[in-house]
């Protein structure tokens, strides 16, 4: 290759590497006697759905092998524990394999529309996947709080702060997707170190803003299966961290921060580090967007009308499409139907409005951008949430759980949908593969109504009509494991304010849940950081500083101050609706109360970067750790 060789470098790398695809999940041995369940098939660097030739993929679903086994001899098998699976009927090599994930390769001939099949002893299933010539996808490194790009010095040494790249220096970039080579390989058999096998497709790496860098080699890491690595001279810039991307063909990888120290080189007064992360909070009274700046004092920053916004019952935001959704109208039965609106982020411009010949309510999107799952409405007496084509807001698919569709949450990887029917005391889980029922967790205590899940998709928090406190479910099983009461506060039956903790959020670190309690204009907290093993603790009641009585205004219907409860993303504040208050969660104390949060229960946070959307939260406050 070049200066960059280095055998250290690739088995540091590899070792990582393998770690990092095979912990992506926790499965424990077990005998598994259930058909298999396909949840979502992605790459296993950057766990998106844009596969490409002779990439290494991970399968997650349920049910898929009774027992977790790697094999690293080669050629790889094509079946481990009488599980294979088949890409057109094409067996593919595997790497590693347990109940609820598989990792395996793409053969590198391979491009366009399939069928991919996991076949098991106790049944076979099917999705179809679309591959593509090249889609970069950069390994990515846990370390500490964060994640880093596997990339290294010609030592063997993993890039970092501590560690920084210098100009002048050859770096290596371990990844997948990089598609096709110069030379005759099989899937599942590691690469030669001679001949070295090069990409047919130009690559090159761009750090920030700056113009590509071409790359000094770019192929299949020799040893390994399915692992590429791409090589290149880091250039004069300015000390500092740098978006690291990987360009193949027209394709982009997914971005990480890359140090680099250069102590000789004043700053570019066009710096090309990465851009500051402003976090907004946007609140929707009826008929208006309010846009707070979170990092400013909450500062204002913009005002919008939407005159056909009334009765809003739902908000999502999709930072891929740069698109925020809102639903508004009636929530099925004596309400009537609804709508949905798009609203162009970049623009500030309505794209598109629908109007369905069912209702609405508060409903969730994938993480693509691509589906949205929204429920007919908690006055609905039927069963059925609608899946959406969120580039036009057609109906094109439906899933059926309980009475009163309402609440939803899709999963931070997108493969599980959440369901809380108002007339129902279990939450349904779907899979967005197939948009089929899964499993029910419960019975619950009442009704389901807010509820939130954590990032890995173990517990559920829920609260429920004519209950003041939470409980938490085990998803795997659908088991309640604690029913919490609030202590020291009541709640009298009360028909204007039907669910007194109409607000339940999840810290994104999962160590406090904060839920609303209307009746006595407070929020209580819940110190929830030993779960499953020991139950919740209550540490803190809170006042808030505006009674929750009266009515929202403006408002269409359903106007009684219930509350809502939201963490922001870094976990800073929550933001209670229907009582305008914003809380810093440190200080546990109210910092500023906004007029529009007073009269609204929908709001979510979107973040901005160099002026473009980057990531959002949902309206429920979920948990964000993944490992």
């Amino acid at each position: 290759m070049n200066e960059s060789d280095s055998s250290a470098s690739l088995s540091t790398i590899g070792a990582v590497v393998l770690l990092f695809v095979l912990s992506a999940t926790t499965a424990l041995s077990q005998m598994v006697t259930a058909p298999p369940q396909i949840n979502a098939v992605v790459d296993s660097a950057s766990l998106t759905p844009e596969l490409a030739s002779g990439e290494l993929i991970s399968i997650f679903g349920t049910n898929l092998a009774n027992a977790a086994a790697q094999d690293q001899s080669t050629p790889l098998p094509t079946n481990l524990f009488g599980l294979t699976v088949t890409l057109n009927q094409l067996p593919l090599p595997l790497l590693y394999v347990s109940a609820t994930q598989v990792n395996a390769q793409i053969p590198f001939d391979f491009t366009g529309s399939g069928s991919l099949q996991v076949l098991t002893p106790n049944g076979s299933t099917t999705v179809n996947v679309t591959v593509s010539n090249v889609a970069p996808a950069i390994f990515a490194i846990p370390f500490g709080q964060s994640f880093l790009p596997a990339a290294t010095h010609a030592s063997g040494v993993i890039v970092s702060a501590s560690v920084p790249a210098q100009p002048g220096e050859f770096i290596s970039i371990y990844m997948t997707g990089l598609g096709r080579v110069n030379g005759g390989i099989n899937a599942g058999d590691a690469a030669p170190s001679s001949p070295l096998l090069t990409t047919v497709a130009p690559v090159q790496v761009q750090l920030g803003t700056g113009a590509p860098i071409p790359s000094t080699f770019a192929g299949l890491a020799p040893g390994f299966v399915g692992l590429y690595q791409v090589n290149f001279q880091v250039p004069q810039l300015a000390s500092g961290t740098y978006a690291l991307t990987v360009l193949a063909g027209s394709a982009t990888s997914n971005p990480l921060p890359l140090t680099i120290a250069n102590p000789s080189v004043t700053p570019n007064p066009v710096p090309p580090t990465l851009p500051a992360v402003n976090h907004y909070e946007y609140v929707f009274p009826d008929g208006s967007m309010y846009v707070y700046d979170m990092d400013n004092g909450f500062k204002l920053l913009k005002q919008i009308r939407l005159p056909q916004a009334q009765a809003i019952r739902g908000v999502v935001a999709s930072p891929p499409t740069h698109t925020l959704y809102i639903s508004y109208g009636g929530d099925g039965g004596p309400a009537g139907t609804g709508s949905m609106l798009a609203y162009d982020l970049l623009t500030d411009q309505v794209l598109w409005s629908v109007n369905y010949s069912t209702g609405i309510d508060s409903m969730a999107i994938t993480p693509d951008g691509k589906t949205i799952y929204m429920p007919t409405g908690e006055l609905n007496p039927g069963t059925t949430w609608n899946v959406m084509d969120a580039s036009n807001g057609n109906v094109i698919g439906s899933i059926n759980a309980g009475a009163g569709p309402h609440n939803t949450v899709v999963s931070l990887d997108g493969s599980q949908v959440y369901m809380g029917p108002r007339y129902d005391n279990f939450l349904y889980v779907a899979s967005t593969a197939t948009n089929t029922v899964t499993r029910k967790i419960g019975p619950l205590v009442d009704t389901v109504r807010p509820f939130t899940i954590n990032g890995r998709e173990t517990l559920a928090f829920t609260t429920a009509t004519q209950f003041l406190g939470f409980q938490v479910s085990d998803l795997r099983t659908g088991q309640v494991l604690y029913t919490e009461r609030v202590a020291g506060f009541s709640a009298p039956p009360n028909p204007d304010v039907t669910a007194p903790s109409h607000g339940i959020s999840l810290s994104p670190d999962e160590k406090e849940i904060w839920i609303i309690d209307a009746p006595n204009s407070a929020v209580h907290l819940f110190d929830v950081s030993g779960l499953p093993g020991s139950p919740p603790m209550q540490v803190a009641d809170l006042p808030l500083s505006r009674p929750m009585t009266g009515l929202e205004d403006p408002c269409t219907y359903d106007c009684n101050r219930d509350g809502w409860v939201q963490h922001s993303r870094d976990g800073r504040y929550v933001f209670v609706g229907d009582s305008g208050d914003v809380f810093d969660t440190a200080k546990r104390q109210v910092v500023i109360n906004l007029d529009p949060l007073y009269n609204t229960r929908k709001h979510l946070e979107i973040d901005w970067q160099d002026g473009q959307p980057v990531s959002t939260t949902s309206r429920y406050g979920l948990g964000y750790l993944t490992q």
